[in-house]
């Protein structure tokens, strides 16, 4: 049985399972696991944090679940005929196609937490019931991937143009050509790092400024917080080809997140294994940088504030040195954007990656890296 077969015969199992409390004069319900900082724990095999035991429903028992509970079964049915016509969809043409059926959401975010629903309801992730987002992140870089389209197979390299290649599931799944690398005489490969950038303006100031030759890396525009088959495939480059994943973010509570996802995964997604890269290091902008550059800054709003404080109790931020980045955040109580640094130049930030590629190597040879 393929995976689409298995998937569309729980569908009918629980399309089944409904219609028989209905007809015997029961509410239906369905349990799912709870998608919260609660209820994640930290896998020591995997390095990532993961969903727990802790379920919750979406019941017609009750008024205040019955519409989640109705659109849940309605996202079900449109992704039983996504599978029976072999079609895809992104997550925004889900959103719209509801109200063919009466099916309105009052919001992008409500159809994307009905999907995650049933994501936790098969125990797949949407890509394999043919849901996915739209792409908005994007890689540059001296790479040459094999990419396979139907019964075609092609070859492309990831810096044939600076606007860089989108990261969609075709790419996230393609082949690494190792052997389009070239190999320095220790047997490493001429590629020595991954720079994962939070914003498009400083994806596209690096490459102008010719970041991937200076550093020997690959660039990555996350697009804000990283979707996930971007963290996917930063999790490959850094395990297939064993090169170090640097982050370099918003010097905010954003940012700091960004990067704690790209790390350690996503609670809301923390029922998707396999996107976490533990080993990854946000290497600014910290707080301490806006004071040690003087880079133009804002001070924190109420809301970042409060994001902090949350922070301080999620059980991702529990080590101290990211309860120490919280102190300090809150202490100075400023924020600055990754473009700050052109106040000293547009190719001021080199100057600073420069330093920052310096000051890590010193300390993972003194061992005092963060976690």
């Amino acid at each position: 049985m393929s995976r689409e077969e298995r998937i569309l015969k729980r569908l009918r199992d629980i399309g089944e399972w409904i219609s028989k409390e209905i007809a015997e004069g029961r509410r239906p319900y369905l349990r799912l696991r709870e998608r919260s900082t609660s209820n994640i724990v930290y896998d020591e095999e995997s390095g990532e944090y993961v969903i727990a035991d802790s379920f919750a429903e979406r019941s017609a028992k009750h008024m205040n679940q019955i519409r989640a509970f109705a659109n849940t079964v309605r996202i079900a049915m449109f992704v039983a005929e996504l599978i029976r016509r072999g079609k895809t969809a992104t997550l925004r043409e889900t959103y719209y196609q509801g109200e063919a059926y009466g099916v309105f959401f009052k919001d992008q975010q409500e159809s994307n937490e009905r999907i995650m629903d049933l994501e936790t309801l098969l125990d797949v992730p949407r890509e394999d019931f043919h849901i996915f987002p739209e792409e908005r992140s994007f890689v540059y870089g001296p790479l040459e991937v094999e990419v396979t389209e139907g019964h075609e197979t092609k070859r492309l390299r990831l810096d044939v143009i600076e606007d860089g290649i989108a990261i969609g599931p075709k790419l996230t799944t393609a082949r690494f050509i190792k052997e389009s690398l070239k190999e320095k005489h220790n047997g490493r490969y001429d590629i020595e790092r991954v720079i994962a950038i939070e914003s498009g303006g400083m994806f596209s100031r690096l490459i102008e400024e010719r970041a991937h030759e200076r550093f020997n890396a690959i660039l990555i525009h996350l697009g804000g917080q990283a979707p996930r088959a971007t963290r996917r495939f930063i999790k490959r480059l850094n395990e297939e080809l064993g090169l170090p994943v640097y982050i370099f973010t918003d010097g905010d509570p954003r940012g700091m997140h960004i990067a704690m996802v790209i790390k350690y995964g996503s609670a809301h997604a923390a029922h998707v294994p396999g996107l976490a890269t533990p080993k990854a290091i946000r290497m600014g902008v910290r707080a301490t940088d806006i004071q040690e550059y003087k880079l133009p800054s804002d001070k924190l709003s109420e809301i970042d504030k409060k994001r902090l404080k949350d922070l301080r109790k999620d059980p991702r931020y529990q080590h101290k040195f990211y309860q120490d980045q919280i102190s300090t955040r809150l202490k100075i109580g400023r924020k600055a954007e990754q473009q700050s640094f052109a106040r000293y130049g547009l190719a001021y930030v080199i100057n600073y990656l420069e330093r920052k590629f310096r000051l890590l190597e010193e300390m993972r040879e003194e061992n005092r890296l963060p976690p």
